[in-house]
């Protein structure tokens, strides 16, 4: 039998890209990253215990299935909130060190973001200014009032 693939997640400890999985140990439920090192090796990081941890918050609320119907600036806000929220629960000069470095690169993503986002919004306008001329010369020639040769 084939395996489901998993989907991709940025890891919140070391920030690279690997798989959630649940593993259980003494009857709890815990979460960890797996990390894939080629030639069949792999590393994981641990998230923690799956019934209540920051990480796993952070990463629930993060989850986007349909942004056609969701307002992405909640979305943004939100995720922002989570990640400003979950420093509080980092403590250490090298826990403190990769979260500081994490969110730097956080800063950088979004402002990267923004432009591309700015890029598309200017697309879309001048798409729906197109529409409205359409539909303005089609109202005109319903009237009788613009001819086309």
């Amino acid at each position: 039998m084939a395996r489901k693939p998993r989907s991709q997640i940025v890891c919140p400890r070391c920030g690279a890209p690997g798989s959630i999985e649940r593993f259980y140990s003494n009857g709890r439920a815990y979460l960890r990253v797996r990390h894939s090192l080629g030639g069949g090796k792999r590393s994981y990081c641990y998230i923690g215990p799956a019934d209540s941890y920051v990480h796993v918050e952070l990463l629930h609320a993060l989850t986007l299935t349909n942004l056609v119907n969701t307002d992405p600036a909640q979305v943004a806000e939100r995720a922002l909130e989570e990640l400003i929220s979950s420093a509080r629960f980092v403590h250490g000069k090298k826990d403190l060190e990769g979260w500081v470095a994490r969110a730097k690169l956080a800063v950088d993503a979004v402002e990267i973001a923004l432009e591309k986002l700015k890029r598309v919004l200017e697309e879309k306008e001048a798409e729906l200014e197109a529409l409205r001329r359409e539909e303005e010369r089609e109202l005109l020639r319903q009237n009788g009032l613009l001819v086309y040769k």
